[in-house]
């Protein structure tokens, strides 16, 4: 019994964990709420929104930063350089045209093969030997033909394994990017939207909240 009720916490306390990114975003915006309520002013109020707004741009910015850096997108920096780098000149500098041709050297490689030809009114014993050498030569062939066959299917056999290595290995790192980006910069960057939005409720509407606190206070 001790061990399920135990076991029910725990299991609880994780579910809860699951949570933590909410809480950190609330509890600040709350923290902010609290603040301007002690000070119940329209001042505090709309100061309190800034902070938030500040804040949360602050993160936003932070969010779309650290995605861009995983996805190894270049910087803000990098793209203006590259903007400024291809700015058409007014004079443009003459061209010189220069024609490569390049020489293929093709290496052909010849089997000198002996075939024997006999004529019809040669001696039987002569004929029975170039027949035999002639179904050596053949059978040379065959053997040399399947020996390339196998080799040729070996190596395919050894590309298509190792492309579905580089393949799986290359799904394993878009994972990997894509669960990285969900729990570093996205989820920073909904953080920030929600300091933002409350920041900005904060600011538009610190007279309502100033009424709201005094209203509280009994003031």
């Amino acid at each position: 019994m001790i061990r399920s009720v135990f076991s029910y916490i725990r299991r609880n306390w994780l579910w809860l964990l699951e949570g933590s990114l909410a809480y950190r975003a609330f509890s600040v915006v709350l923290l902010a709420c609290v603040v301007a309520f002690i000070f119940h002013s329209e001042p505090a109020f709309r100061y309190s929104g800034l902070a938030l707004q500040l804040m949360g741009l602050g993160t936003v910015v932070k969010g779309i930063w650290d995605t861009r850096s995983l996805f190894e997108q270049p910087t803000l920096r990098e793209r203006f350089r590259r903007w400024r780098s291809r700015r058409p000149k007014f004079r443009q500098s003459p061209t010189v045209g220069i024609e490569l041709a390049s020489l293929g050297a093709a290496t052909s490689s010849a089997e000198a093969e002996l075939w024997m030809a006999m004529p019809d009114d040669a001696p039987v014993d002569q004929q029975l030997r170039a027949l035999k050498a002639n179904l050596l030569v053949v059978s040379n062939r065959v053997n040399k033909q399947k020996e390339r066959f196998a080799t040729d299917i070996r190596e395919g056999a050894q590309k298509l394994q190792a492309e579905a290595a580089a393949r799986t290995r290359k799904d394993t790192e878009v994972e990997t990017l894509i669960r990285s980006a969900q729990t570093g910069g996205l989820d920073v960057s909904f953080v920030g939207l929600v300091w933002l939005a409350f920041g900005l409720v904060l600011t538009t509407s610190s007279l309502e909240a100033e009424k709201l606190a005094n209203y509280v206070l009994g003031k």
